[in-house]
């Protein structure tokens, strides 16, 4: 009875409180039909879409407490971040609509360019830089049809700054919080002529931390150094573009970024265990428009020298191991709309991505070297119209066709010894292997007055990461063993969407059920090493899944000193089907709470601004059996602010006030109560 008073407190509080504020910016209406630029990759409005859309404007990025991007997302309703670890998360990962942990299964795009990695899908969320970017659009629907692979659970598309105003302009900020986490950043920009003509940006950004010990005093062991899971990096960034005229530009961007995390133990080697990331990425892209025509082509690279040292000691063996992966991502996303058509938008494109991995675990204490390595090709073709059938009714249909194939795969072992040679049964050139894959969507949309309804069709895939292609090793189930044969996964996506708007208030509300198909999961091959002490399991396209939820979202700015926001995400997920392990039919996906409550309350004046975040997870299971999880717990967060001349800013802020710790994973302890103090100045 103690818990459900509990729970129905932290609901009525999150539901009840939220944040919104800007010194002397926030105005008595809200921003109710914001311009995207993900939806159909070229601008367009909310309100004219059938889709799930909600954009994260400079307002919200400004109030919101959080000392990384994907912070500020967590916020937003349909979204589950991973990120138990604060700053110090080596891995992070978000899910939309229920999707799992699995950060491939969604799309981020930086600027227009995916930056998902083809070797693990993943997404190095420490690299985005907050202080540049400038919007944040979330779609919802699954989008495969425009974006291809990794988009099946959905977009999210990451807008950084653009120098728009004549003459020389900067920021400077530092900060200062908890474990001694020390930071700042310093950009210039400029440009000789408003809105035309050169413009450029650069600017760099530190931070370091002495960070907290990982690992919980009941869970170590008497033959590790624990220590404490420290941080440290550093980013670069540069922007050079010309604005041809009003309607024609052409941009390159260059990103450098490193960092470096400890692990929180130590054996022998010096440092203990660590991990970091050496990254390069770059893009050119050349946006024109004439009177009925629009057009863009966007070529990018992506390359990231990953480097973990892993100790290990068993039965009085130790072994130290250099893990470097060498991950290149690079392509071309090129689109044509024309309007040609009266009251039809017609869009023609191409997404074309390579990916490879070169990756060795070096073995220092012997001569055995790992080695895993492949090249995962995607080429789409792409069309889609969408429709003004009338000035109240709007229609959006599209098409699309894929083919990808894996090649150059191999899983080797040199020069092994008595660490390695069990592996040699699984070594040698892997089978190459292609897909082909289409995908389709179907929309409507109808407006009146202040009242929207749409509802949608989508087909979307993902195909297969290369560390499941290619990379077998041990993990916490066992023995995994690579398999190239492996299927896109794919789902059926169904929409329903409704919304209300006024001068003052907004309420979205939408329902999606998606059923899945050839989702990948481990499995047991029914072998084992060691005499049965390890299990030896692969990856397999063999469950059928299905997830049914409904995201709200409410905002009202009661007047230009105050507004709350809050909104609820629903979603419930089962496996209805899972041709090599019957024990996991009727459970729920891994790390997908079927609750998440998110609210807060803001407040401007002309001297303080004060915000409010509350949030409330319920539990969320972390086997597949769904044996062992993660309790049911809230969240608050607040910050206070000034702005001196509208120059100069003072800020504090707290996360998780309440010092609310769980155990991640197996063996880590969450980060628990955060404090940072800001200050900042713009010129």
């Amino acid at each position: 009875m103690k818990v459900i008073k509990t729970n129905f407190l932290i609901f009525f509080i999150t539901f009840s409180t939220s944040v919104l504020f800007a010194q002397n910016e926030i105005a008595d209406t809200l921003d109710l039909d914001p311009v995207v630029v993900s939806a159909t990759k070229n601008s367009d409005r909310v309100i004219n879409l059938p889709l799930n859309i909600s954009v994260v404007n400079s307002k919200d990025l400004q109030k919101t407490v959080s000392n990384s991007v994907d912070d500020i997302l967590s916020y937003q309703s349909g979204i589950n971040m991973l990120r138990p670890l604060g700053i110090y998360s080596n891995s992070v990962s978000m899910s939309l609509n229920g999707m799992g942990e699995n950060q491939g299964r969604t799309l981020v795009l930086l600027d227009g360019i995916p930056i998902n990695k083809s070797d693990n899908g993943g997404v190095n969320w420490n690299k985005i830089n907050s202080n540049d970017v400038k919007q944040i659009e979330v779609l919802k629907n699954s989008s495969s049809t425009i974006y291809g692979g990794s988009a099946m659970g959905g977009v999210v598309n990451i807008i950084s700054q653009k120098p728009n105003n004549a003459g020389l302009h900067g920021d400077f900020g530092a900060f200062y919080g908890t474990n001694n986490t020390v930071g700042g950043n310093l950009n210039l920009n400029g440009r000789r002529f408003k809105d035309k003509g050169l413009y450029w940006s650069m600017g760099g950004n530190a931070k370091t931390s002495d960070g907290y010990v990982l690992q919980p005093d009941s869970l170590q062991s008497p033959d590790v150094e624990y220590l404490k899971g420290y941080m440290q990096e550093i980013s670069f960034n540069f922007v050079a573009g010309y604005d041809l005229d009003k309607n024609n530009s052409i941009e390159i961007r260059y990103n450098y970024y490193d960092d470096e995390r400890g692990l929180g133990e130590k054996i022998e080697a010096e440092k203990g265990s660590y991990a970091e990331h050496d990254t390069h990425s770059a893009n050119i892209k050349y946006i024109g428009q004439s009177t009925d025509n629009k057009w863009f082509t966007n070529f990018y690279f992506q390359q990231e020298d990953y480097f973990k040292n892993i100790e290990k000691l068993s039965k009085g063996v130790y072994d130290l191991i250099f893990v470097d992966s060498k991950r290149l991502d690079y392509g071309n996303n090129t689109q044509f709309t024309t309007n040609f058509i009266p009251y039809n938008s017609l869009a023609f494109g191409t997404n074309i991505k390579q990916g490879s991995v070169n990756a060795t675990d070096d073995y220092q204490t012997s001569t055995d070297e790992v080695i895993n390595k492949g090249l995962l090709t995607q080429l789409d073709f792409y069309f889609q119209d969408k429709i003004d059938f009338h000035k109240n009714l709007f229609g959006l249909l599209g098409v699309q066709y894929n083919v990808s194939n894996i090649t150059d795969a191999a899983f080797l072992i040199e020069e092994p010894t008595s660490s390695t040679d069990f592996m040699e049964d699984f070594a040698g050139k892997l089978d190459n292997n292609n897909w082909n894959k289409f995908s389709y969507n179907a929309g409507f949309r109808y407006n009146l007055k202040n009242f929207g309804i749409y509802t949608s069709y989508n087909l979307g895939y993902r195909s297969p990461t290369l560390d499941n292609l290619t990379r077998s090793g041990f993990m916490y189930l066992g023995f995994k063993e690579a398999n190239p044969n492996l299927k896109p996964e794919w789902i059926d996506n169904y929409n329903f969407g409704l919304n209300f708007t006024n001068k003052k208030i907004l309420i979205n509300a939408s329902a999606y059920y998606n059923l899945g198909h050839d989702f990948i999961s481990y499995v047991e091959t029914g072998e084992t090493l060691f005499g049965g002490r390890k299990k030896i399991v692969t990856t397999e396209n063999i469950s059928e899944v299905q997830i049914i939820g409904v995201n709200t979202d409410f905002k009202y700015n009661i007047n230009k000193n105050i507004s709350l926001f809050a909104n609820h995400s629903f979603s419930r997920s089962e496996i209805l089907g899972n041709n090599e392990n019957t024990d996991i039919i009727g459970k729920s996906l891994t790390y997908s709470p079927e609750h998440i409550v998110n609210g807060g309350v803001a407040f401007y004046s002309k001297y303080i601004n004060v915000s409010l975040n509350s949030r409330y997870k319920s539990e969320q299971f972390t086997s597949d059996l769904n044996d062992e999880q993660i309790d049911a717990f809230y969240t608050i967060d607040a910050k206070v602010w000034t702005v001196i001349g509208n120059r100069l800013t003072v800020s504090a802020s707290v996360q998780n006030a309440l010092n609310h710790q769980y155990l991640v994973y197996y063996d880590q302890l969450s980060v628990g109560r955060f404090i940072t103090g800001k200050i900042s100045y713009r010129w």
